[in-house]
């Protein structure tokens, strides 16, 4: 995919174009998203320092990954991002059987006390 060189007027019909044809909502809430962070962004210093700092960090991480033209160095940062993910899932998961087995060994206590 190319970048888009197009000046402002036909950048915005692009986009729409773009953004009309797109039927999955998790797309276009998405798109909506960086949208909105880079417009915050663009808006000037001030305006962007009000945003949480998750949202400005997200904003620098892929404005460098756009900017970025080795495909090696995405290669290595899409399997950082990878490992990154797997890990908060298997956390995640660990963290869901823990509550799992603890509401269970609740209900035995006081499954338990009831027939006592």
């Amino acid at each position: 995919m190319e970048r888009c060189n197009l000046t402002q007027v036909p950048c915005r019909k692009a986009i729409m174009e773009i953004i009309n044809a797109n039927k999955c909502r998790s797309s276009l809430q998405n798109t909506h998203y960086l949208a909105k962070l880079f417009q915050l962004a663009d808006a000037g210093w001030e305006v962007f320092k009000q945003l949480p700092e998750i949202d400005q960090k997200r904003f620098w991480l892929i404005l460098r990954i756009l900017h970025t033209d080795d495909l090696e160095d995405i290669k290595m940062t899409q399997s950082f991002a990878n490992a990154l993910f797997r890990a908060r899932l298997k956390k995640e998961m660990e963290e869901k059987s823990k509550k799992k087995n603890s509401k269970r060994a609740a209900d035995r206590t006081k499954k338990q006390q009831l027939t006592a």
